[in-house]
């Protein structure tokens, strides 16, 4: 038997997790960081069963990841994660973003001699982000404050 929680992301972590692993429903494994990462925060709760999306800001993450977890999981660790937890990981998908993006930048502005902006497209096109997802002047602003904390 296994047991479906729902975890709320943001739009662009879903699409980065979906280029990454499958996500409908992503399958709990300890074989890559995002599992791991999930495995280590679910919680056993005793007493009434609370639903995993009580607490979690929906206007932030209005996106819903479904995770399965099977059943000797579940037994485990239990199936309960709390709505910090899921904050803390949409802070590590964007995070695994952001340095996946810096050195995909890096490579091909100082490697390949590219030009940044139409290489902030293909970085976009890699993940099918729209400019709702991740808009141009984000982007610009995230490469910027990054290539000026490297020269500090």
């Amino acid at each position: 038997m296994n047991i479906e929680i729902k975890i709320a992301v943001k739009p662009i972590v879903k699409k980065y997790l979906s280029a990454k692993v499958k996500t409908d429903p992503m399958i709990l494994s300890k074989t890559n960081t995002y599992g791991i990462f999930l495995y280590n925060c679910l919680v056993r709760i005793s007493g009434k069963v609370r639903a995993c999306l009580v607490g979690v800001d929906t206007e932030k993450y209005p996106e819903i990841l479904k995770v399965v977890i099977s059943e000797d999981m579940w037994q485990r660790r239990g199936w309960y994660l709390h709505p910090q937890k899921q904050t803390d990981f949409n802070n590590l998908i964007t995070k695994m973003l952001d340095n996946e993006f810096h050195y995909y930048m890096d490579i091909q502005t100082q490697e390949l001699n590219q030009k940044i902006y139409p290489s902030f497209l293909r970085f976009r096109e890699k993940f099918d982000f729209t400019e709702d997802d991740l808009p141009i002047k984000t982007m610009e602003k995230n490469y910027q404050r990054y290539r000026t904390s490297l020269s500090a």
